[in-house]
């Protein structure tokens, strides 16, 4: 468990900074748990905050993704909280909000969890084997496919940066792989040659060409606003008005 604290500083007034009020944000460590019930976890972080003597009474907001055993209304570490101090208001973490919105938005249509389908299949295929994965390195000695994580949509625009200016050579890839004479001996390398070109079929498809120009632009551009909420210096005024920027 992550613990990270966030706090005002109160400057005195005879200081020479004009800003007498500073929110200031410090990372107290790593805390190794060995359960993940809501419980143990509220049970843990008090013990932590008073090791640090840091009263929880004078606790005032509390923060976590969106977990159930983290924000769980009648049950999680948030309502465990609540209940010994009554002010510490919950509040979500908006940058893990708005990864859930976005993984929910990249499987709202049959279209888009096969375009996602495609693009996964095409980073398990190089990757899963040592040839495969040197013919990839011979178009790109640089670069590396991405895989995509099913909690994190920030994935899905790093396994697209690559794709969006170089898929010519990623059909190139598959092609070398499909009409290798070395591979045509075996079973395995005939069902390898055929996977190969089935992937290289697909990526030339108008729908999914489509469907790939889309998404890349669509991930940009909240990929900005995501950034922004993660800064520590962003106030709710500018991340109101990023967010309205992305949605219009």
């Amino acid at each position: 468990m992550t613990i990270i604290i966030r706090f005002i500083d109160l400057e005195s007034p005879t200081s020479h900074n004009k800003d007498l009020v500073k929110i200031k944000e410090h990372f107290l460590g790593f805390i190794p748990v060995e359960k993940s019930t809501s419980g143990f976890l509220a049970k843990t972080l008090i013990e932590q905050l008073e090791n640090f003597i840091l009263p929880i009474e004078n606790l005032r907001g509390q923060g976590y993704d969106n977990g159930s055993n983290m924000k769980g209304k009648e049950n999680g570490v948030k309502r465990n909280i609540l209940d010994i101090n009554p002010r510490a208001f919950f509040t979500p973490c908006s940058a893990h909000s708005l990864n859930l919105v976005m993984n929910d938005a990249c499987k709202c249509s049959l279209d888009a969890i096969s375009f996602f389908g495609v693009v996964r299949q095409i980073y398990s295929y190089f990757s899963g084997s040592p040839s495969r994965w040197q013919v990839f390195r011979s178009y790109f000695p640089d670069f590396t496919v991405k895989s995509l994580n099913d909690t994190r949509w920030e994935s899905r625009i790093n396994a697209l940066k690559l794709l969006r200016y170089n898929l010519g050579k990623i059909y190139d890839a598959l092609m070398q792989i499909f009409e290798d004479p070395r591979l045509q001996t075996t079973s395995v390398a005939n069902s390898s040659q055929n996977e190969a070109k089935g992937l290289a079929n697909s990526i030339c498809i108008f729908k999914f060409m489509v469907a790939f120009v889309s998404w890349y632009d669509i991930l940009f551009e909240v990929n900005i606003s995501n950034k922004i909420l993660q800064n520590k210096k962003v106030d709710l005024n500018v991340a109101t008005q990023q967010l309205n920027i992305t949605k219009n």
